[in-house]
Formats: structure tokens, C-alpha cells, sequence
């Protein structure tokens, strides 16, 4: 087998990994996880519950996925740089890089704004006693809008696998890894987007002494402004 059948072969693999269907897999048991968790708030009946936990159990699972087909894209990512003198596949224009594809889109108008807000819950109040979460929208790259929402899932461990490795030495994972905030500019990193709008039914995390603005800069991550 030549070289260039290992690189046709190796590619089409590498193409072929189901990550972003894995992503949307992990975005809809996430939601259907919250929204079940929020329908069910106060209610004792057991079938309930245990649906409630394999939800949670399946979130995790997906989680799991999704992180080793990261992996084996990386590892198949570096193979092909190593076999073809060095240079990147995602920098010779081979591969579609999920790190450093450039993907961006336009800046969104007043009214497109606006709609994102209209389908967002009510505000979270101040203070917060019921522990209510903080949801954002936004409009991706290909025009679909995506939600994320505030707490411990997929997304919070990828914040901070992210913060880990651009050299966070803590021992446990920091609280703003549960953020919208921080969730979003882990999935610019992942896709390469250099530039996002979402809109939330909190107050942006930007001027307090461990807001979420103050991870991106000190990390390498993308900048966040209040519009």
C-alpha cells in the first residue's frame, strides 16, 4: 500500500467520525435531562425518578464517547502530520480540523437578537434561592441556533479538560466550568469560531472577581464583551 492510499485511507476515517452527531446526541440528552429534572421539581413518583437517572447516566455515557472520538481525531490528525513530513493536514487544507477550522458568521441584527431572547425561560432572579439555571442561545456557523445551559455535564468537563490543558494547575474543576459563558468558548476552541453572540436570561459573567471574562484572557480563550 502507497503512501497516498494510507493518507486517502486514513482521511476517509477521520471524515467519517460521528462527532458532531455524537455532539447533538449529548445536546439533546442534556435537554431532556434538565427539562425532565424541571417538570418533575418537588414530585416523589419513582418511575419518574428513575428515568431522571438514567437520563443522567446516559448524558455521561455520550460524554464519554464524544471525548474518545476527540481523541482518536487528534491521534489520527497527528499520524497524517507525521507521515506527510510534517505539516498539518488542517494547515495543507487535507482535513477539516475541529480546532482550527476557521468558521464564523455574521454579526446577528437587532431583530435576530431579539428572537433568540423570545425563546429563552424568564430571567433568573437576584438572588437566586431556587437555584434556577442560566440558559443562552446562539446562531452556529451553519445557521442553527444552539442552546447550552449552566451546570455539571458534557460541556462543563470540556471547559475543563480545555482549562487543563492550556495549563490550569487546580485540583478541582472551578465553578465557572458550569458557565454558558465558558461552555460557549470551549466550543469556539473546538470549532475554530472566532467570533459568537448569545444571549442569556442572566447577567453576563463579566466583572467580578472570578468572572468568566477573566478565564479566557488568563487561559487563551476568546474574548467576551457585554453589547
Amino acid at each position: 500500500m502507497s503512501l497516498e492510499d494510507i493518507v486517502r485511507g486514513v482521511t476517509a476515517t477521520l471524515r467519517g467520525l460521528p462527532v458532531g452527531t455524537v455532539e447533538a446526541a449529548g445536546r439533546a440528552f442534556q435537554e431532556a435531562r434538565d427539562g425532565l429534572a424541571e417538570a418533575t421539581r418537588g414530585a416523589h413518583d419513582q418511575d419518574a425518578g428513575q428515568a431522571l437517572e438514567r437520563l443522567v447516566v446516559a448524558v455521561d455515557e455520550v460524554a464519554r464517547v464524544r471525548k474518545t472520538l476527540q481523541m482518536i481525531a487528534r491521534e489520527l490528525t497527528d499520524y497524517l502530520s507525521a507521515i506527510s513530513g510534517g505539516e498539518s493536514p488542517s494547515r495543507s487544507g487535507g482535513l477539516p480540523s475541529a480546532r482550527t477550522r476557521p468558521v464564523d458568521r455574521r454579526p446577528l441584527g437587532a431583530a435576530e437578537l431579539a428572537a433568540l431572547r423570545d425563546q429563552l425561560p424568564p430571567a433568573v432572579p437576584k438572588p437566586n434561592p431556587e437555584g434556577k439555571k442560566t440558559y443562552g442561545k446562539w446562531i452556529d456557523a451553519e445557521g442553527n441556533t444552539q442552546q447550552l445551559a449552566s451546570g455539571r455535564d458534557a460541556d462543563a468537563e470540556e471547559v475543563w479538560s480545555q482549562l487543563q490543558a492550556a495549563g490550569l494547575s487546580a485540583s478541582r474543576r472551578p465553578v465557572v466550568a458550569d458557565h454558558v459563558e465558558m461552555k460557549l468558548a470551549a466550543r469556539m476552541v473546538n470549532s475554530g469560531t472566532t467570533h459568537a453572540e448569545v444571549v442569556l436570561n442572566n447577567r453576563p459573567c463579566l466583572r467580578h472577581e472570578v468572572a468568566c471574562v477573566k478565564w479566557m484572557h488568563r487561559y487563551g480563550g476568546p474574548i467576551m464583551s457585554e453589547v
